[in-house]
């Protein structure tokens, strides 16, 4: 199995061009304005520049190579448009082992870094991130504490 590493919160300067991204089940009725409101605002917060958005409508388990609009983001990466990538979780961009490694590659292609709003909560205890930060749940914080983890109460920053 390969693991992401959680690295410490990181900065990157103010007007830092990124591309927003998310990966939203097709069932349902979902508004998506309404779910990337939070992962806008982190953008907006790091005073980071959103120079394009791109959503796949598809279930995370569906490989990233295969999602046209991740396939995009990742381009305009390449191609210099922009030097990071911003997701409600990581977990859209890297589910399995073969998503981790295409994305371990490419980052050490191209030196871009991928950042998420989401809490480490939702990672440390495996449960879904969904797209509103926080609240986080009262019996996600009660299960993550039994585990042992930090209780952090803003969300992460930069995890690239």
């Amino acid at each position: 199995m390969i693991r992401l590493v959680d690295v410490p919160p990181a900065s990157s300067p103010a007007a830092t061009k990124v591309v927003v991204y998310a990966c939203i089940a097709p069932s349902g009725n979902v508004d998506l304005d309404d779910a990337l409101h939070a992962t806008r605002a982190y953008v907006k917060e790091q005073g980071w520049e959103e120079v394009a958005v791109f959503v796949d409508r598809a279930y995370v388990a569906v490989p990233c190579a295969e999602r046209e609009q991740w396939m995009k983001a990742l381009a305009q990466a390449e191609a210099g448009a922009a030097v990071g990538i911003v997701a409600p979780s990581i977990g859209m961009v890297a589910m399995s082992d073969a998503d981790k490694r295409l994305f371990a590659e490419w980052q050490q292609k191209t030196g871009a870094f991928v950042s998420s709003p989401g809490s480490r909560l939702g990672a440390v205890t495996g449960r879904a991130y969904g797209f509103r930060y926080p609240p986080i749940p009262s019996a996600t914080v009660a299960d993550d504490r039994r585990s042992g983890a930090e209780h952090e109460s803003h969300p992460a920053r930069h995890r690239g």
